[in-house]
């Protein structure tokens, strides 16, 4: 582990050598050109992975199920590498028995783990790194029904708009969010993907003095406008579409 602003002295400053530097967020100190992202693979990518780790004829003897192992791994390497040598430490396990498994939402994060690590663990540790406000922020939008969000969603203040985007940014830099398309306004949207939806759902149900979410107070405030007094906690709340506001 090394500090984004220690980077440079790992750099060889020679054209014959080169490294290879891994992280959960783009490093501010390495140019656009150099920076590869890696994002969810595709389905049969997915199943092929998990062929691999698990067993090919224990995986592709039955592709549906594969299929939707792969789709609740949400295409996640770690994932499907979890799962896929949990497979194969049970040689008596199906494929089908593995997404019998992973069919609850509310066990999906524990399951998708074997040897000590699961992704609930890496997810939540993640998710508790997280600056107060941005957690704060994933932990409200746990309450969203609707598929993409923008920040003028989220409050009812156009004054906090860009406050609570920067926050969103925030949650989108540390891949718990995902850009999606601007709105007519030149908005961005966002996404939720599955799996750091149910972590936030996790935090929504968590209570104040949990000790995995010591920053989650139940009535904190999503954004504090700086030129106006706090909004007002008794208003009711509105339906945009299927999501709710939360300011």
């Amino acid at each position: 582990m090394v500090a984004e602003q220690d980077i440079e002295q790992f750099v060889p400053n020679s054209p014959h050598a080169a490294v290879v530097l891994t992280g959960d967020r783009r490093l501010p100190t390495v140019t656009h050109e150099d920076t590869v992202c890696l994002g969810p693979l595709a389905s049969a990518d997915a199943v092929e992975l998990l062929a691999v780790i698990g067993g090919r004829e224990t995986v592709l003897g039955h592709p549906a199920a594969a299929r939707e192992v792969a789709e609740y791994c949400d295409g996640l390497p770690l994932a499907l590498r979890l799962v896929g040598a949990r497979l194969a430490a049970r040689p008596r396990w199906t494929v089908t028995d593995l997404t019998a498994r992973l069919a609850d939402p509310s066990r999906r994060l524990h399951e998708l783990g074997y040897g000590g690590q699961s992704l609930h663990g890496t997810l939540t540790a993640a998710a508790r790194r997280l600056p107060g406000d941005a957690r704060e922020l994933l932990r409200r939008l746990g309450a969203l029904s609707g598929p993409e969000f923008s920040a003028a969603d989220l409050t009812e203040d156009p004054h906090l708009e860009p406050l609570v985007e920067a926050r969103l940014e925030h949650l989108a830099d540390a891949w718990f969010l995902l850009p999606s398309a601007n709105d007519a306004r030149g908005r961005m949207r966002f996404r939720l993907p599955p799996l750091p939806h149910l972590v936030s759902r996790e935090l929504t149900a968590a209570p104040t003095n949990n000790r995995l979410w010591p920053a989650c107070a139940a009535d904190a405030t999503c954004a504090r406008s700086p030129a106006g007094p706090r909004p007002s906690r008794n208003r009711p709340r509105k339906r945009l579409r299927g999501r709710v506001r939360l300011l």
